[in-house]
């Protein structure tokens, strides 16, 4: 699998870069260059949910209940 990367990404209030990979999501912050990672293991469940005509939100549900949005996907 090739890396693909989305632009104007929302974590929270922040905006990023999100890479998806074989070995994961990668998100890193445009403002402070912060990165956080999800490795595919950890990763349960992904919700892609339509919000708009072009808006998406991605949901990743990790091991141990915890969940991470992602908003703003065009």
């Amino acid at each position: 699998m090739t890396d693909a990367t989305l632009s104007n990404v929302f974590w929270g209030h922040s905006a990023g870069v999100l890479v998806l990979s074989a070995s994961g999501l990668l998100w890193r912050s445009r403002t402070t260059e912060s990165q956080k990672k999800l490795v595919k293991d950890d990763i349960v469940t992904l919700l892609w949910t339509p919000v708009g005509p072009k808006t998406h939100h991605v949901k990743v549900y990790q091991k141990g209940g915890k969940y991470v949005r992602f908003t703003g996907l065009k």
